[in-house]
């Protein structure tokens, strides 16, 4: 997925928002080196779809944004459901072994079923 990031506030240039329409745009930071996603694009829903099911190793599951766009299967084995635009900035900021169950716990992930989910991470090499 790729982001713009804007410039600090005390660096913008004039007339220039820093967002752009075709792209994700991020806002700033709400701590230091963490960019926060402020708008996902159309296509970014297939596009984190895609990332996500090369590192589950499969795809046929179904992505489902809080502003209501889906990518993936349409008869699922599992939905993951990402509540608000914070679990994009968690699983994109954070360290990646961590990220999705930082986000899961704190709730800004839903995975339901949570079984189908889990077995290929179970049987996953260390």
């Amino acid at each position: 997925m790729r982001v713009e990031i804007s410039p600090p506030s005390d660096t913008a240039e004039p007339g220039r928002s820093g967002v752009d329409s075709e792209r994700a745009a991020v806002r700033q930071p709400r701590r230091r080196g963490s960019p926060t996603v402020d708008r996902v694009s159309a296509g970014s829903a297939d596009r984190l779809h895609r990332a996500m099911s090369r590192a589950l190793g499969r795809d046929d599951w179904r992505l489902q944004l809080w502003d209501g766009r889906a990518a993936g299967a349409d008869s699922p084995v599992f939905t993951v459901t990402l509540r608000s635009r914070d679990a994009v900035d968690r699983l994109l900021g954070g360290v990646p072994e961590k990220a999705f169950g930082r986000a899961y716990v704190e709730g800004l992930v839903e995975v339901t079923p949570l079984e189908p989910f889990l077995e290929p991470l179970a049987s996953a090499p260390p």
